[in-house]
Formats: C-alpha cells, sequence, structure tokens
C-alpha cells in the first residue's frame, strides 16, 4: 500500500503545545502528582493516564512534568493522524522546533518523496528513533494526548506501538486517553497506569441514573470553596481539566 508524499502542512495552534490554563485557575494535584505518581514515575518508559473528558487528564500531565522539571515535547493527535506518514512528519517537525539543533535529514529526503509504501513507515521510524538516541544526552519525555482519536486506525496503532517499544532508553513517554488503550496500541512492561479512579477521591451519587448529578471531591483539595462540584456526568468543570 503506497501512502501519499508528505507536504508541509498546517497545524492547529495547540498541535505541539500543552493545554493553555493559567495556574490560578488550575489546582494543583499534590497528591497525584508527588505521591501516586512521584519521582519513582520519572524512570518509567511510560505513563498512562486514562479518565473521562474533561476530569484533567491534560493538566495533570503538566503539572507531573513541571513539577519535576523534565524536559518534553507536546503532540495533541487529532484525525489527521491517522494517516501515519503524515504523524511522522508531524513528529520530526516537532521535535526540530522542540529541540535546538536537530535535524534527521535522511527521514526528511525520505517523506519527500512521490510516495511511501506502508511498509517502510517502521523504517522511516527507526530513522527517526536512531537520530534522537544520536542527539539526546539526557532523559527526553513525549506527551501523545486524545490517544483514543487513533485507536480504530491500525496503521496508527503499529506505528505509535513500534515508536514506543523500540525508543532508546534516554525517551520516555505519557499516554493519554479517554478510553483504556487498546492491546495493539502500546502498553509497554514499564509502565505506570493512572486510571480514572484515582482523578477523584470518591463519586458519590445523588441517584441511580447514569447520568445523574454527581458529587467530585477533588484530591488534595485544602481550599474549601472549590471543594466539591456538582456536574452532569461526573466530570469536573473546564478550570480543572
Amino acid at each position: 500500500m503506497a501512502l501519499p508524499a508528505v507536504h508541509q502542512q498546517e497545524h492547529s495552534s495547540n498541535k505541539f503545545y500543552p493545554p493553555q490554563v493559567g495556574a490560578d485557575a488550575t489546582l494543583f494535584r499534590n497528591s497525584l502528582v508527588t505521591q501516586i505518581l512521584g519521582e519513582s514515575a520519572c524512570n518509567r518508559k511510560a505513563i498512562v493516564i486514562e479518565a473521562q473528558a474533561g476530569q484533567g487528564k491534560s493538566t495533570l500531565a503538566l503539572q507531573f512534568l513541571q513539577h519535576f522539571t523534565l524536559r518534553f515535547s507536546w503532540y495533541q493527535i487529532g484525525p489527521e493522524d491517522r494517516d501515519p506518514s503524515l504523524l511522522l512528519s508531524s513528529l520530526l517537525e516537532n521535535f526540530e522546533q522542540k529541540l535546538p539543533g536537530f535535524t534527521s535529514p535522511r527521514l526528511s529526503r525520505i517523506m519527500d518523496q512521490e510516495e511511501i509504501d506502508s511498509l517502510d513507515i517502521i523504517h522511516c521510524a527507526n530513522i527517526l528513533l536512531t537520530d534522537l538516541d544520536r542527539y539526546l544526552a539526557d532523559d527526553f519525555y513525549i506527551v501523545f494526548d486524545d490517544l483514543h482519536l487513533g485507536e480504530q486506525t491500525p496503521l496508527f496503532n503499529g506505528l505509535l506501538g513500534h515508536v514506543v517499544d523500540s525508543s532508546p532508553p534516554h525517551i520516555h513517554f505519557i499516554l493519554i486517553s479517554r478510553r483504556p488503550l487498546l492491546r495493539r496500541q502500546t502498553r509497554p512492561p514499564s509502565c505506570a497506569r493512572l486510571p480514572e479512579d484515582r482523578f477523584t477521591a470518591a463519586y458519590v451519587p445523588l441517584s441511580a441514573g447514569r447520568h445523574s448529578p454527581t458529587l467530585v471531591n477533588l484530591p488534595g483539595q485544602k481550599n474549601s470553596s472549590a471543594r466539591e462540584w456538582k456536574t452532569p456526568a461526573g466530570f469536573l468543570p473546564p478550570t480543572c481539566r
């Protein structure tokens, strides 16, 4: 199967950036960052964060990275990433922006060809990983946000799984999804999984309905004015995402 050549493409403004939410509008999740994850999680190959929309997955990942002063790049998965050649090209562009002086000339030449066979995608990924390994002297974290958007695309899953499984020791991953990652996506052996039941201290249902209002107690929250929220389906408000 031949994939179309990759040309320069425009990305959404948040493609390579974490959520822009001011510190005064968010709650620092101290117990999740310092205890549930903690410094030991910095040595994990991957951290998987799974929870429903609006519960704070992206903000938690950013708080973790900033709290432990970890160098990282952010990659927001979108519908366009179902094309593995576009995903690989965008990753290269991301690294060139985030890592001063980083280039992958061989991969760039290949991506400019008329077409790329799907069987060559793994080879292209290996070129990128090899160049990253040569460049990196210290640990580097790659955040893949909203992985559920590509979960039904075998080529996407295959490429992402290979990148995680074959990456050099200095590269770590934070994998964020609204749904549990499929086995064929990636679940590396050294993986700290943070399921959605860690995102709230307790769910206290007010009625038996599936989408009934829910009282959400935020963990580690000392400000009584923000301790409890009533929301339609148990989600935290947008300022806490």
